[in-house]
Order: structure tokens, then sequence, then C-alpha cells
């Protein structure tokens, strides 16, 4: 098995490389390398809508919703070359975890709402994993199920109401 990288993947890795030097400042590239401090919430929407500017916001999904279509190999390099810069990774939760899933699931009207807006962190996405007592270890959650008429609600509050069976 042949795991060199081919003639086109480190073609790549080069314009990689080098549109990380082109449009990422150095003040920036100081932080990152923890040299003058932490980026700044503006530092790292900046760097990603530079980065939805030239179609590599999202490395995966449709063309049409803001995705690259990168392979597996070109997501590697991608990533391989901002760590090295460095440089911040686009916002995960935003491109890697609720872009495909309205992707796949949502309407269009959804899909054309949400997907920009979160590619170019316009809206930023932030996972709520906690509850009284448990903070964020998920080992300890005490999730129940609230029914009141025909509303559940489901809540990390023990004195809501009838616990939601354990598996």
């Amino acid at each position: 098995m042949d795991l060199r990288f081919t003639v086109e993947e480190r073609r790549f890795r080069y314009t990689c490389a080098g549109s990380h030097s082109e449009h990422l400042g150095a003040i920036s590239t100081r932080k990152m390398a923890r040299i003058t401090g932490a980026l700044t919430k503006e530092d790292v929407v900046l760097w990603q809508r530079i980065l939805n500017r030239r179609g590599w916001a999202t490395r995966a999904g449709r063309k049409r919703w803001g995705g690259s279509r990168w392979n597996v190999v070109q997501r590697y390099i991608f990533l391989d070359e901002l760590h090295q810069f460095p440089a911040p990774e686009p916002l995960s939760f935003n491109v890697s975890m609720i872009g495909p899933v309205i992707g796949t699931f949502g309407t269009p009207e959804q899909r054309t709402h949400f997907a920009a807006a979160h590619r170019e962190s316009r809206r930023l996405v932030v996972p709520g994993l906690s509850e009284p007592g448990a903070g964020s270890d998920l080992a300890a959650l005490t999730t129940t199920l609230c029914v009141t008429g025909i509303t559940y609600v489901v809540n990390g509050n023990p004195r809501c109401g009838k616990a939601w069976p354990s598996r």
C-alpha cells in the first residue's frame, strides 16, 4: 500500500498553506501561538468568514449549501495545515454538527436561511449540555419527562416529574 500523497494532494496542501499565510494576519497568528493572548470572538468570526469566502468553511456537504465536497485526505490536509500554521479551526458546532443536520433534514427554506448564517458565523451554535448537580458531566444527568396535558417537556430538573426510563 502506497500511503504517499498524490501530486494533486501535495498541490492542495501547498494551496492551503499559501491561503492561510495570505489571509490570516500576524496578530491572529501570534495569538494562536499564545505569544500575545487568546483569540477573541471577532478573530474567530473574521477567520470563519475568510474561509467561507474561499469556499472552505464547510469541509463536507453539498456545494450549493456551501460545502467544499473535499474527500477525507483533503479534509485531513486542510486541518493539518491549519494546525501547523497555526490558525483556528472552523466552528465545529456550526459547520460540522448543525449544518449537516439542516442540510439533510431541513426544508429548502431552512437550508437557505441557516446555511450561510452558520458558515459566516452570523449565527453561533453552542450546545447546552448541563443540568443542576451534573454540570457538563453527561454520566450524571438525571433527565426527566414532564407531562402536562398534551405537552411533553424533557427537563434536567429531577423535581419536575416522572423520570425518563433509563436503559
